[in-house]
């Protein structure tokens, strides 16, 4: 299991900084979107086979360890709802987290299914493994439904902490939702 830290933090954290030694759906996204972006540019316009190869097992892992997360029911929701993915950070372990927090955070997934189809689509091109991108097609699949399901719900802001009204949070998944469709369609074919 491999989590993502993208806040340099102290653990435990002193008494005067807040705790942010977690797995953060949109932060994790958000980077693993940089390796995406890198890892295309190793397979097309920078050809650097050792470099792709190290990029592609540094994505793999990643999304290996957010399909973990799929699978756990979590106070934004079940996983037989698909609701669970919706949840903003998890403990670095890959267990949920039950303390307050603001909930719900709508973006996270639809950052993850971009970075998600962003990798897929460069590794299906350079490697033609379409068996491993059919594998793991349901897990963006599930981001997907998710944004479908609550792109107008009501949601924490990015980074102000505000309730909304305003779809501002759901940017990135309406994004997504203009081409991911097609993609995990295609791939799950």
């Amino acid at each position: 299991m491999q989590t993502v830290l993208t806040y340099p933090s102290f653990y435990p954290p002193p008494p005067q900084l807040p705790d942010y030694y977690y797995h953060w759906s949109r932060d994790s996204a958000l980077t693993m979107r940089t390796l995406a972006d890198a890892y295309v540019d190793a397979t097309t316009t920078n050809p650097n086979p050792t470099e792709a190869a190290r990029l592609a097992a540094l994505l793999k892992t990643w999304i290996a360890f957010e399909g973990g997360l799929q699978q756990i029911d979590t106070l934004t929701g079940t996983a037989a709802s698909g609701d669970n993915v919706g949840e903003p950070k998890w403990v670095i372990d890959g267990t949920d987290f039950t303390g307050p927090w603001g909930r719900p955070q709508n973006d996270g997934p639809g950052l993850r299914a971009t970075t998600m189809v962003r990798f897929l689509d460069a590794y299906l091109d350079a490697t033609g493994d379409a068996q491993y991108v059919q594998k793991v097609a349901g897990q963006v699949k599930k981001d997907l439904d998710y944004v479908v399901r609550h792109i107008n719900d009501k949601a924490i802001d990015l980074w102000t902490w505000q309730d909304l009204t305003e779809p501002e949070p759901c940017l990135a998944p309406e994004t997504i939702l203009s081409g991911g469709r097609s993609d995990v369609r295609r791939d799950e074919k």
